[in-house]
């Protein structure tokens, strides 16, 4: 190669490179775009430019070109970047004023929304998690695709099981009732924990009201729900529907091949047999010392209480909302603990003065960002 030809690759280069500059800014990835140029929003960390494309429009006479939607797609995938060290380091106060901060979302990435509700649940800042919740409800455009995301509506559930107040249970009852009503699937996990909210409640009749929405399509019904079904029931003293739902266990003609489903836990049945003690059903009782024998050998028992099977570790599907999640090896955490793809294996071990100088660095970038808000720039015309 020439000379020549190198100098005028090298100004190319230049000159895209400072194309770029006009539209984000290099140092956080945090660049907004002028008013006049739509914002684009992603569902998930790996952008495409042709996901870019379809969702971005010209108005007056702005066009965009591919330089720009390449920009745009580098741009989202360093704020989801920044979001995952600043979750990686355990900086729950950051990640919440930035998603909640009082100008346009800094990040409107359905990953972000869910590291940050993941990690304030685990630092137990429930009413924060619902504060981030009605940040994406009410003021982001992520959610006119995918409207409950699945992890989400765990995480705020989870939430407000923790919270146990008479306003989280209204709110998530709101929750159930607006997916409900959307004919949107609900996870089973978010039904349990809104009927375990409703029995620490006393509200026994909605609890089973809402337990009753859980319709699976697999031939095995979840255990969680099955458990809560029979304590419910007991509580209820409708004894002869608890020891159906127990008895219907038996009638799987396939084996249990995990806990999770066609199973139910010691404690349901533990409150089944005390309640049948304290009322006196001493026939039915000797019918469920049979049937409590028969789902011991075959298998359909666990270990475990309510508790521990509400907090078992999400198993996530690798589906376009949850594609930057994975479940945690352990299952015997008793903590919603989702980590990012990346998250999942342990950092390498770093020089100690690099690690100081990108701890400080990402310090600064923070307290840039919520005292100045993101790069303001001027619209680019071809």
């Amino acid at each position: 190669m020439s000379l020549r030809t190198a100098v005028c690759r090298l100004a190319k280069l230049r000159c895209r490179l400072s194309r770029r500059c006009l539209l984000i800014d290099a140092t956080t990835g945090f660049g907004q775009f002028d008013h006049h140029k739509p914002s684009t929003f992603i569902d998930h960390e790996a952008p495409s430019p042709s996901d870019v494309s379809a969702s971005t429009s010209t108005t007056d006479d702005t066009i965009v070109s591919s330089t720009e939607q390449a920009t745009i797609v580098a741009a989202l995938e360093k704020q989801i970047a920044t979001m995952k060290s600043l979750y990686r380091q355990r900086r729950a106060d950051d990640i919440f004023q930035l998603m909640t901060a009082k100008w346009s979302p800094t990040v409107d990435s359905l990953v972000c929304y869910q590291l940050a509700m993941d990690l304030l649940f685990e630092n137990g800042n429930h009413n924060e998690v619902a504060e981030v919740w009605r940040k994406f409800r009410f003021d982001s455009q992520a959610v006119s695709k995918v409207p409950y995301p699945r992890l989400m509506t765990i995480l705020l559930a989870a939430s407000c099981y923790k919270s146990n107040s008479t306003d989280s249970y209204k709110e998530l009852l709101s929750l159930v009732e607006a997916m409900s009503a959307s004919k949107v699937k609900i996870p089973a996990r978010t039904l349990a924990f809104a009927a375990a909210t409703a029995i620490n409640q006393n509200d026994l009749d909605k609890a089973l009201e809402v337990l009753e929405l859980a319709k699976t399509e697999l031939d095995q019904p979840n255990t969680v729900v099955q458990s809560l079904k029979v304590i419910v029931l007991s509580k209820l003293r409708r004894f002869d529907e608890a020891m159906g739902a127990i008895n219907a266990l038996l009638a799987i003609d396939q084996p249990a091949q995990s806990w999770s489903r066609g199973c139910v836990a010691d404690g349901a049945l533990d409150d089944f047999c005390t309640a049948l003690k304290a009322n006196s059903e001493f026939k039915l009782l000797s019918s469920f010392r049979f049937v409590q024998k028969a789902i011991t050998a075959s298998g359909r028992r666990v270990n475990k209480s309510i508790e521990q099977l509400l907090f078992v570790p999400i198993a996530v599907d690798h589906s376009a909302e949850d594609s930057g999640l994975l479940r945690q090896s352990s299952s015997d955490d008793d903590s919603l603990q989702l980590r990012s793809d990346k998250e999942e294996t342990e950092l390498s071990v770093e020089d100690a003065k690099v690690a100081a100088y990108k701890t400080a660095l990402q310090k600064r970038i923070v307290k840039r960002i919520l005292e100045h808000g993101p790069l303001q720039v001027e619209n680019y015309r071809r």
